[in-house]
């Protein structure tokens, strides 16, 4: 993993900049403590991903709550535990999951290509959770339409909506 920027996010998830965080100088010990925890919460949703992968959603579930139990709101244990509520068959609440993952990444900085993955996994969740309720209504306004348009005072001629409210000066109640 290349070296953190000073002033990049720190990795802890704190939402400070690492020189005020884990990098402060003289604060190596906890730099090397963040790298190494960082590691780690890599490698266990590189294990959520493969549990997805094998077709246990389950199992991706209980990694990633464990990693959102240290590092609430991670951007990328959010879109894996999203992608877990899918696989289950739960499409709104994937959606939730993606939308806290796209708001979590204004604190919590990811590399570009996880970044991407939350933006498609929550371009996805809106299409797998809305369409039922989209066509729906759709459907419900098509037929209003098309039963407005063949009704017979649709065949009326329109009458203007205007009003005409005249004003004489020095008149008053009407007498003038």
């Amino acid at each position: 993993m290349p070296p953190t920027s000073r002033n990049a996010a720190c990795r802890c998830g704190s939402g400070k900049r690492y020189k005020d965080c884990h990098g402060a100088l003289g604060n190596a010990a906890a730099a090397d403590s963040v790298s190494a925890l960082t590691h780690s919460v890599a490698a266990a949703l590189r294990s959520a991903l493969e549990r997805l992968a094998d077709d246990d959603p389950a199992a991706a579930e209980v990694i990633c709550r464990d990693v959102l139990a240290q590092f609430p709101d991670h951007p990328e244990a959010l879109r894996i535990l999203g992608r877990s509520e899918y696989d289950r068959g739960h499409a709104r609440e994937s959606l939730r999951l993606a939308l806290r993952a796209a708001r979590a990444m204004q604190t919590q900085a990811l590399d570009p290509s996880a970044e991407f993955l939350v933006w498609a996994d929550l371009n996805f969740m809106f299409t797998q959770a809305l369409p039922g309720l989209d066509s729906a209504f759709a459907s419900k306004k098509r037929f209003e339409y098309e039963t407005r348009r063949r009704s017979p005072a649709s065949a009326s001629p329109a009458h203007p909506l205007v009003g005409v409210v005249l004003v004489v000066p020095g008149a008053v109640g009407g007498a003038a």
